[in-house]
């Protein structure tokens, strides 16, 4: 027995059925489509939070570094003190040769 063997009442009932269950599936599905959207809302929202605290602290972290820039500048500013105190040296050694140098029986 076929639908076509029953009669069209008895057809437009099975029908109406089947588009219930049919209409009740389709509505358990958008519920839980809107359930999980809704979790994951929920849980993006979570995870922003998460990444800016996460942020933050890396910014905290990264503001007591000793840069690289830095290091450069440290290292001119030494090398700069180091060329001025040869530089003195090397005057006070000439001195130091010029007064003990002899001159004219001095001495």
């Amino acid at each position: 027995m076929t639908l076509l063997d029953l009669d069209p009442d008895h057809r437009n009932s099975m029908a109406r059925n089947i588009q219930t269950v049919i209409t009740g599936l389709v509505l358990a599905a958008v519920v839980w489509v809107g359930q999980t959207v809704s979790d994951s809302r929920v849980e993006i929202a979570y995870l922003r939070e998460r990444i800016d605290q996460f942020s933050r602290r890396m910014d905290e972290l990264a503001a007591d570094r000793y840069r690289a820039a830095e290091a450069q500048r440290d290292f001119a500013l030494r090398d700069q003190l180091l060329q001025r105190l040869e530089q003195r040296v090397s005057r006070l050694e000439e001195n130091l040769e010029h007064h003990n140098r002899p001159e004219g029986g001095k001495r």
